[in-house]
């Protein structure tokens, strides 16, 4: 790490470890302006208690016996965990209720409640057709459906005229653990006030692609004094 940047010494990184390992290293988020503190791998905020200890041994223990018990039927044939794994979904109530309901055509299915005297439109969303049981689980084939893998037109939505909208993105190429961010901040009639793009160096997944888009956004508004803003990430 640099001392005074509070970023990773990329050149130390690269002199010491493997390429592939650089890119991971790299890639993990640091925190400038903030001292490091011990953190507790297994809590979501870090944080350690008798209670979290008791579920990580609880779990080691559930492991083990797992694997113990996976080791003494390796030798039986593949054919015959399949039997046993069917056999275990078939004793589940939940299923045997489904397809009681199923066989009954008692499922709230659209043809189903439009007979109960409630008005809707009883046709597939995906293909038209009525939708009722044997449409759903029988008959229905990706064929009937061309359009199925279209992607909905998406508009953008102007914000009250006291609001000003952020829209934001970030890009992620799993390849090289680089990515990319943008935005733009608009008014109600669709007119930019600011916008910003950059490349991230280093960044760990497509998630931290997207806030690091956000916390750009965000900090461009505070910077010009916009406060009363509504967001939407891409």
């Amino acid at each position: 790490m640099d001392p005074e940047k509070g970023w990773w010494d990329e050149h130390t990184v690269r002199d010491v470890f493997w390429e592939e390992d650089v890119l991971h290293i790299l890639a993990t988020p640091t925190n400038p302006g903030h001292e490091d503190r011990l953190a507790w791998h297994f809590d979501l905020k870090g944080r350690f208690s008798v209670k979290s200890a008791y579920h990580v041994l609880d779990d080691d223990k559930e492991g083990a016996q797992v694997r113990q018990e996976g080791q003494s039927s390796s030798g039986s044939s593949s054919a015959e965990r399949k039997s046993a794994f069917w056999r275990k979904v078939w004793k589940l109530q939940i299923l045997k209720h489904f397809l009681w309901r199923l066989a009954r055509n008692s499922l709230a299915l659209k043809l189903n409640i439009q007979g109960r005297g409630i008005k809707l439109d009883r046709r597939c969303p995906v293909c038209r057709l009525d939708e009722d049981g044997g449409h759903c689980f029988l008959k229905w084939k990706a064929k009937d459906a061309p359009n199925l893998t279209t992607r909905r037109e998406q508009r953008w939505r102007a914000p009250p005229t006291d609001f000003l909208k952020i829209n934001s993105d970030g890009a992620f190429v799993q390849a090289t653990f680089r990515g990319g961010w943008g935005f733009v901040i608009r008014d109600h009639q669709g007119d930019a006030v600011i916008a910003g793009v950059g490349r991230l160096a280093a960044v760990p997944d497509a998630l931290t692609a997207e806030a690091s888009a956000c916390a750009k956004a965000l900090q461009a508004a505070a910077d010009i004094g916009i406060s009363r803003i509504q967001y939407n990430i891409a």
